[in-house]
């Protein structure tokens, strides 16, 4: 009988196994770490290396897809995947973010659709609150964070907000700043949105404009480097759109500022 395991995945690379087979060794080592059995397949332009068997699939929660190469993904049917690409090799704490993700959809925590076009949840999003300044709103989304499952300590993730802010200040332009964290004590990333429409002072912006809308992002430490620096990526493109920032600034809801960012993180 084929033992029961609780993650499967698939890792290959187009110029050779070695960064293949580094992944695999990653994640063994993370699903290890976490107490979670894992069975990997390894594709290499000369075949395929332990390749997971029907039942093995059929036993699995979740399934991982880390590679560069196109994985045929039907014999997963039903099962809920997340991907990865390996170019610069899988670290570990990389390795472990994909694990703790996958597991996180078995558990019914995420949607199993992609998780970056539903990232924004309304309840996420907050509108005149009426700070004071930059620090009192940094402790509402701390707080807010706790409170709504995404961190386990609020005065641990304000202080990686404000190690952060000493590095250099997330104020950008016309009102907005992008605060962003990566704790230890932050369980999955998130987004959450304050807006207050008096402004917020404290904030170094680019044009000295006191901020009406933070845009605060969370990494869990350890987590995948790639999805922190795309969330940046993609919520400073979008602050370049006039459209954009508009719609964020004078909508009346929370469910359609939550709508414009997740258009814009897909």
């Amino acid at each position: 009988m084929t033992d029961r395991c609780d993650i499967v995945a698939v890792t290959g690379h187009p110029t050779g196994a070695v960064h293949a087979i580094m992944a695999k060794e990653a994640l063994e080592r993370a699903a290890a770490e976490r107490g979670r059995s894992i069975r990997v397949e390894v594709q290499t332009p000369k075949g395929t290396v332990d390749k997971l068997s029907h039942d093995e699939i059929e036993a699995a929660r979740a399934v991982i897809i880390a590679a560069d190469i196109d994985v045929d993904t039907t014999r997963f049917a039903d099962k809920p995947i997340v991907g990865a690409g390996i170019s610069s090799a899988l670290s570990t704490p990389a390795a472990g973010a994909l694990i703790d993700r996958a597991w996180s959809l078995a558990e019914g925590l995420e949607p199993a659709e992609d998780v970056a076009r539903d990232f924004v949840s309304p309840d996420s999003v907050f509108i005149a609150e009426g700070f004071g300044n930059r620090d009192d709103l940094l402790d509402f989304i701390s707080r807010s964070a706790v409170a709504l499952g995404y961190a386990t300590d609020a005065a641990t993730l304000k202080t990686a907000f404000l190690k952060r802010e000493a590095e250099g200040t997330t104020g950008m332009m016309d009102g907005f700043a992008v605060p962003h964290a990566k704790s230890p004590t932050v369980r999955r990333a998130a987004v959450l949105v304050v807006r207050d429409d008096e402004g917020v002072d404290g904030w170094q912006t680019m044009d000295g404009l006191p901020v009406t809308v933070a845009i605060a992002l969370l990494i869990p430490e350890g987590g995948e480097e790639s999805l922190h620096l795309r969330l940046l990526s993609r919520v400073a493109e979008a602050l370049m759109d006039e459209d954009f920032r508009a719609e964020v600034k004078v909508a009346g809801d929370s469910a359609t500022i939550a709508e414009a960012i997740n258009e814009r993180l897909g």
